[in-house]
């Protein structure tokens, strides 16, 4: 039997773990994407575009039309769904398919886990619109467990880690340069970082340049530029705007360590392809970023939204090589072989064959 999956929404992490076991792999993504984005991870597979909008209950109905449209069209028999809506239209799609589909559904907003109300709902429709609910991180996957979801399993994201240029000197010549990447939004803390260097300026020369788009948030950027102004840090927190993946790829070698001050993360892919550069890791201790990192050993955590405690972790890193060398190898041994796509594959074959049979 052929095992044929959709994939709706844009998750190019997911769409590798299917591509691992399935024959086909379809992507659907929404009409808004347009035609014309460039989706350079996603363009060896097939790319279904759909005019429903599913931003809002009104959008299910239309939404599941399309779904059963295209199991039917591609010989569907896994569809992977992204958001709750499209848990839900999915579930009334397979109702009306003469074919058994498995439905399996995931969710990336790490903040809608913070709401107790919030996860009990989700719970519930977990329950009856999926066969098995994929878990990204441990405190979503222990919450659920906690409420009685059974049919729940916990595979993180992965990393290419074979691509990314190792980081081999841990000699730190010149500013002590830290790197961190996201989008620039106030979840993402970047404006804390401008405290943690006042606390640290009188003893070492550091420098941060922050990688990720600068068009979401305009009014924050602002904001971290006045802080760096009147802390007279200019040139020492760099907002370097978007970059792709294949510009960054040899770069962060050449960091001395990698720096997130997020107020939340899910499964943070970042970290784990800086740890798949080789660079050791300081984090805040929130969210999935404990699975990624076990302080002391794979990186080094903090306690969130404190800039004490980020600066006191980040001196230690900065006065001791031998520190940086060993938590930066061991970050990169540990993604390599605990986050592939081979792995994840794997775990998600099982659940479909199981389903399937």
């Amino acid at each position: 039997m052929s095992i044929n999956a959709l994939v709706i929404g844009r998750c190019p992490k997911t769409v590798e773990h299917f591509s691992t076991f399935c024959d086909k792999v379809i992507i659907a993504l929404d009409q808004s994407f347009g035609r014309e984005r460039h989706l350079p991870e996603l363009e060896k597979f097939p790319i279904e575009f759909c005019k429903s909008n599913v931003s809002t209950p009104k959008g299910i109905i239309p939404r599941a039309i399309e779904i059963k449209r295209l199991i039917n069209k591609h010989d569907i028999n896994i569809v992977f769904s992204n958001t709750k809506w499209d848990m839900v239209a999915a579930k009334l799609a397979s109702l009306f398919c003469s074919k058994n589909v498995t439905l399996l559904a995931t969710n990336h907003n790490s903040y809608s886990w913070q709401d107790y109300k919030n996860v009990k709902k989700m719970s519930t429709l977990i329950k009856y619109t999926t066969d098995c609910y994929v878990a990204l991180a441990s405190f979503v996957y222990d919450q659920l467990k906690t409420l009685g979801i059974k049919n729940v399993i916990l595979i993180p994201n992965t990393v290419g880690y074979e691509t990314w240029e190792v980081k081999e000197d841990y000699a730190v010549r010149g500013p002590f340069r830290m790197v961190y990447v996201a989008f620039v939004y106030p979840g993402k803390r970047q404006d804390m970082i401008v405290d943690v260097l006042n606390l640290l300026k009188n003893k070492h020369d550091i420098e941060v340049d922050c990688y990720g788009d600068l068009d979401e948030c305009i009014e924050y950027v602002a904001v971290i530029n006045k802080k760096i102004a009147d802390s007279h840090l200019e040139g020492k927190l760099n907002l370097k705007g978007k970059v792709e993946n294949s510009a960054l790829r040899p770069l962060l070698k050449d960091y001395d360590a990698y720096l997130s001050t997020s107020h939340m993360e899910m499964s943070p892919i970042n970290l784990m392809e800086a740890q798949a550069a080789g660079l050791p890791v300081v984090a805040a201790r929130v969210g999935g970023i404990p699975d990624v990192i076990q302080d002391g050993k794979t990186g080094l955590l903090f306690d969130v939204d404190n800039p004490y405690s980020a600066a006191d972790k980040i001196e230690k890193l900065i006065e001791d090589i031998n520190l940086r060398e060993r938590i930066g190898r061991a970050g990169r041994k540990y993604v390599s072989e605990e986050y592939t796509k081979v792995q994840a594959g794997e775990r998600l074959k099982v659940i479909a064959l199981k389903n399937l049979k």
